[in-house]
Formats: C-alpha cells, structure tokens, sequence
C-alpha cells in the first residue's frame, strides 16, 4: 500500500512539475514528438524522450533500423551503466542505410562485453523503400509492461518529422503474449547472429537522380505549397499542447460577446477530430485516468447480502514475491 501510494505521490509531483517546467518529462501513455516540439515552445527534457523507462527496466526486446552515431552511443551507454538490463535486440539493414561498419563493430564489442545480458541479431531488406518501424516491449521493475513503437528510428535520435508519430504505452498481459510470440517468431525464423564476417556492410549512397527530376519535384511542391496550409487558425496551449482553433481578431471587432463565441464555436468545428465527432478529453479526466492505471479499482454491489468473492491467487502467478524483508521492514502481497 505504501509502495502504491509512493507511486501516485510520485505522479502527481511529476505533473505539477510538467506544468511549471519549460522541459517535458512525459508519462506513459504518451505520443511523440508532440506539437509543443515541433512549434518549438518546448522540448524534451532528454533524448529519446523513453530514456527514463529503458534506464528503470529489466527487460528490452525489439526491432530497430538505422541505429548509428548518436542513437548507437546512447544505446551502449544505457547497457553499460544499468546492469541489471539484459537485451535482445533485431537491427534491420537494407542498401545506403545509416549503420556502417564502425556501428557493427560497436555492437559486436559491446554484445561480446555484456555476454548474455545484450544478444544482436540481423535482418535484411531488398530495397531502400522497405523502411521498418521501431518496435520495442519493455519489462520495468515495478511497472506495467510498456510497448514504444512508431515510423521513428535509431533510438528517437533521427530527425524530427509532422508525419512520424510515435507511441509508448502501457500494455496488458495479452498484447504482451501476442507481441512476444511475433518476437520469438521473427528472431527464430528471419534474422540472423550478428557475426565478425557481418562487420563489413557496403558503404552504399543513396542515388541523387536527375537535375530535371529535382526541378520537376521543386515545381510542383512549390505549386501545391503556395495556397494556405488550412482553412483553419490554430494556436497551442504551452501548458497543455491542447490544440484549439483561433478566430483572427479583426473578425471579432464590433461584435458582442454571443457573437464572439458563435464565430469560435464555428471555428472549432473546422478541426478534423471535431468535425467526425472523435470526443475531447476533459484534462482533468487525463489526470484521473493516468491515477487509476497506477491503481486497482473495485466496485461492490450494496443492493445485496451476497458477500464478495474471495478467490485467494499467488502473487507468484504475477511474477512477484508473497513476502519481502528487509531489516525490520516487511512487506506481504495478496491477492
């Protein structure tokens, strides 16, 4: 119970914090990058904005591409300095991509240092359009397992992009079987053992094309790009990242306070989530909703005599332990 309400206190100092800070620390679930980044009136308190729930787990397996420079340093970093991490990692390749020899000479050094916490596999692509995901589940100490995943790669250290959207959330013990027995799958079945005679990958380029095609592409960018982005005005809420729709204040210029609202209701209705009636979230209600994920809830019927049933479950079923002690401190689950 102690532990329980550490993690809620724990939170909710972390919210408030989020609030005041000019750095985002997001919780899961969470989006990313997130409007706020890319306008440029916040950033990330660290790169890749995960690092916090890969330094706390024990566990990591998943795909990743283009891992190299950056992404490859903090990714060796994170293995050296948290020990208690133990990795299977499945690194895809395909022509020009970003991991050149160097970066699989790393990696073979560093899964030869870390023995069998850290396990480095391969799989090849034909072409350079058969782009992967990132796909990592990730096992924390004392939380719910966690799936981050998204068109981004090497670690979140690639550049930013409006049409990357990447995802870390919490998952339940049936999507964590269901991606695991893809995982178990894909490593036995498609990749192979990162080996010394893998070290020399073809330092490929991407082909440039034509100068014509370059100007033909320029042109017709140039074209579709010269009229306004969208009919509506936007404006994002620093605190929040809430995206609301604007009226432009000469519009609102002589008119009464009900007319005012009538033209930002209206205004409001030209967002696409609103426009196909996808339901806001109230930001309070964001707030409970992540309280509860760190809670159990349980409602009993009052109408009735009939007791709630008692069906004693061992802890050990969860993968943890009936009784702890430390000391003079003990501590007992149940189920």
């Amino acid at each position: 119970m102690f532990e329980k309400q550490l993690e809620i206190d724990n939170f909710l100092d972390q919210s408030d914090q989020n609030k005041k800070s000019s750095y985002l620390k997001p919780s899961p679930p969470f989006l990313w990058p997130e409007p706020r980044v890319f306008e440029n009136s916040i950033d990330y308190d660290q790169y890749p904005p995960f690092h916090d729930l890969l330094e706390s787990a024990q566990s990591i397996c998943g795909v990743i591409s283009e891992l190299h420079g950056e992404g490859l340093q903090w990714f060796i970093q994170l293995m050296q300095k948290q020990t208690q991490i133990r990795a299977k990692i499945i690194l895809v390749l395909y022509p020009a991509c970003a991991t050149k020899p160097d970066d699989l000479k790393k990696l073979e050094n560093i899964s030869n240092e870390m023995g069998n916490r850290l396990e480095i596999r391969l799989y090849f692509l034909k072409y350079i359009e058969d782009l992967s995901f990132q796909s990592l589940l990730v096992i924390p100490k004392d939380e719910r397992p966690l799936v981050i995943f998204g068109p981004s790669y090497n670690f979140g250290f690639d550049k930013k992009r409006p049409d990357r959207v990447n995802f870390a959330m919490p998952v339940d013990a049936i999507v964590m079987e269901s991606w695991t027995r893809w995982f178990n799958w894909f490593w036995a079945k498609k990749s192979w053992q990162l080996r010394s005679n893998m070290i020399a990958i073809p330092d490929l380029v991407r082909p440039t094309g034509t100068i014509e095609g370059e100007y033909m592409w320029a042109e017709y960018n140039r074209i579709c790009t010269e009229q306004e982005p969208s009919p509506v005005i936007i404006k994002i809420d620093p605190e929040t990242g809430d995206v609301v729709a604007e009226v432009p204040s000469e519009k609102l210029d002589g008119k009464n306070e009900e007319e005012q609202k009538q033209l930002i209701a209206e205004a409001q209705k030209k967002l696409p989530s609103i426009a196909v009636n996808i339901p806001k979230l109230d930001p309070l209600a964001d707030e409970i909703g992540r309280l509860f994920q760190l809670c159990d809830l349980a409602m009993i019927d009052k109408t009735t005599k009939i007791k709630p049933l008692s069906a004693p479950i061992s802890p050990s079923l969860f993968g943890q332990e009936a009784q702890l002690r430390a000391g003079r401190i003990e501590r007992k689950t149940s189920y």
